[in-house]
This record gives C-alpha cells, structure tokens and sequence, in this order.
C-alpha cells in the first residue's frame, strides 16, 4: 500500500512536470558549457601562436629603444646618420624574418606573404629616408605605398562596416582641420602630398575593419597605432613641437606594426563555415 502511494506520487502531473524542468535545465546548462567550449577553442584558434608572438615582440624591441634614445636626447644616441638608419630599420627586417620564417605553419598565400613584406619593406625605407631632414617628402612618399600596401592586403574579400569606414572619415576631416592650416603658413608645397597621405591612411584604417581574411582587433588596433604616430608626427613637425614627442612617435609606430604583422597570422573564421 505504502509503494503504490509513492508510486503514484512520483508519476503525478506535477512530478512530472517538475522533473521535467529539471531534466531540461541541466541539458540546457550541458549545451551553454559545450558551446562555451567551442567558442573558446574557436577564440584560441584564431589568436597568434605564443612563438609567433614572442617573436614579433622581440623584434620592434630595437625601435623602441631607438626611440627612447632619441626622445630623451640620450648621449648613447648615434649622432651618425647612417647608423641611426641601420638601428632604426631593425625592427622592420626583424619583422620581416618573423614573417618569413613561421608562414608556412598558418599556410600563408603567396599573395598575403608578397604584401605584408612589401608593406613591412616599404615602412622600412620610410624610416630610414625620415632619419634625415632633406628626405621628408621621400619618407613621406615611402610610407605612403607602405599604408596602400597593407590596404591591399586588408581588402580580401572586403565587407562594409559602417564604423570602421566612418571613424576613417571622421580622422581625415579631424586631421586635416589641425594640420592643413599649419601647412598652409609654413609649408604650402606640402599640403597636397599630406591631404594626399591623410587620405591613404584613412583608406588603410577601413579595409583594416572590413576585412575578413585578417584578425580584425589586430589590424584595427595596429592601424590605429600607425595613424595615431604619423598624426604625433605631424603635430610636432608642422603645429605645435611637445616634449618627448620621438619617444611616443616610434613606440606607437613600432607597437602597430608588429600588430599589423600578427594580424595576418590569424585569419578570421568565417561566419556560416564548418570548421
């Protein structure tokens, strides 16, 4: 008597509806933890490898220490132009090797490795023409290829985001309402070339949030950096000279291309595509 009362107890309707409550939660929190999972493996997956990344640090370490020798007015500071050059343009072929010697272990097209190289390569002779005054407008010529060459590679299989593409637009004006008046009184002859730059970089900072063949936050973030140095640039050549300008000019620089670099390493997955 005393099972059949348990018995009935257990397969009421409210029972069974309790306990199919219970049954559904835990295999909804089973399949919230499995998802969990796979869009953490999924995250890992499409960050740099540690050896990619420790390389690509230890590679712009040069050019930051560079740039502190030089913002600091350090004496330990090359007083020769040349070898200012060479320690300056370290960093680059470092970056370049670090590309070049881990692209086969993300089967990096032909194309992508050409692009990167070509816009580390164009960087570097950037840097090594500014380290001399006569040569601005030739380092300005230099980067310029340099940001349409990271466009080009950012630009694989482009979709339009409306913020990347504003927030480009917005630097342009912004930049260009600081800079050009300047410009105008000190250095007329520059103002097309600058407008002209300013405009590039802008077209480098879109295709670098509207790719999909790239890790998006590494691009952005390392596109940022980059115009964030050249604006530092700018400023302190054609506006308003400030202290420890170099300092913040070459570790922004440095810190974005490395970015830049990492980012090709890491192919964003794409939506709908079984891994």
């Amino acid at each position: 008597m005393h099972s059949t009362s348990v018995l009935q107890l257990l397969c009421s309707k409210q029972n069974k509806s309790f306990f199919e409550t219970v049954l559904a939660r835990l295999l909804a929190c089973l399949l919230t933890e499995n998802n969990h999972d796979k869009n953490k493996k999924k995250a890992e997956e499409t960050m740099p490898s540690a050896g990619v990344s420790v390389q690509a640090a230890l590679s712009i370490i040069p050019g930051i220490v560079y740039g502190y020798l030089f913002g600091t007015e350090s004496p330990l500071f090359p007083e020769d132009g040349n070898t200012r050059a060479v320690f300056k343009c370290s960093s680059i072929v470092l970056l370049m090797l670090t590309v070049l010697a881990n692209k086969a272990s993300v089967k990096m097209t032909s194309k992508t490795t050409w692009l990167v190289l070509a816009a580390l390569f164009f960087s570097m002779l950037g840097d090594a023409a500014l380290v001399f005054d006569e040569l601005f407008v030739l380092g300005l010529a230099f980067f310029l290829v340099g940001h349409i060459m990271y466009a080009a590679l950012f630009s694989a299989k482009f979709k339009l985001r409306v913020l990347p593409v504003l927030a480009s637009l917005a630097l342009t004006v912004v930049a260009s309402a600081i800079i050009v008046p300047s410009l105008l009184e000190k250095e007329p002859d520059l103002v097309v070339p600058v407008v002209l730059y300013t405009l590039v970089i802008s077209s480098m900072l879109a295709t670098a949030g509207c790719g999909t063949q790239h890790h998006v936050a590494l691009a952005t973030t390392g596109a940022w950096l980059f115009a964030s140095s050249d604006f530092m640039i700018a400023i302190n050549k054609f506006v308003l000279p400030f202290q420890y300008a170099e300092l913040f000019i070459h570790v922004l620089y440095f810190v974005a291309q490395a970015l830049l670099t990492l980012s090709v390493f890491t192919p964003r997955p794409q939506k709908g595509k079984r891994q």
